[in-house]
């Protein structure tokens, strides 16, 4: 697959345990995307998502793995495709905090005129 390409439930998936046909892996392949199915016990779901690797040799080995990702509510994905990084967020402050911390400075500043 190129990077782009739709995984999802209207691809067709092989089901066979111990590879299938990869007969398009049996030649040198750079960053190519390898799409997956598969039923994640955590969510109880169908997931999507990709591998990108590189092969190298008739045999299709050695392999590469490169990244991967996989979207966990059951939605397709693009390969290549990797979620939108969470924010960080920003810390606020009550009204209750902020008075505590304006005691605390003129206790500071109380204790640098005694010294």
């Amino acid at each position: 697959m190129n990077s782009g390409d739709t995984i999802g439930p209207a691809q067709a998936y092989l089901a066979q345990a111990g590879g299938g046909n990869a007969v398009n892996w049996r030649t040198t392949q750079t960053g190519k995307y390898f799409g997956l199915r598969f039923y994640n016990e955590n969510t109880s779901a169908i997931n999507y998502g990709w591998i990108q690797l590189n092969t190298s040799a008739a045999s299709d080995f050695p392999a590469t793995i490169n990244q991967y990702c996989y979207d966990d509510t059951g939605a397709a994905i693009a390969a290549g495709a990797l979620p939108a990084p969470t924010p960080t967020p920003v810390p606020t402050f009550s009204a209750c905090s902020m008075a505590l911390l304006r005691m605390g400075l003129a206790a500071l500043a109380g204790l640098r005129r005694k010294h």
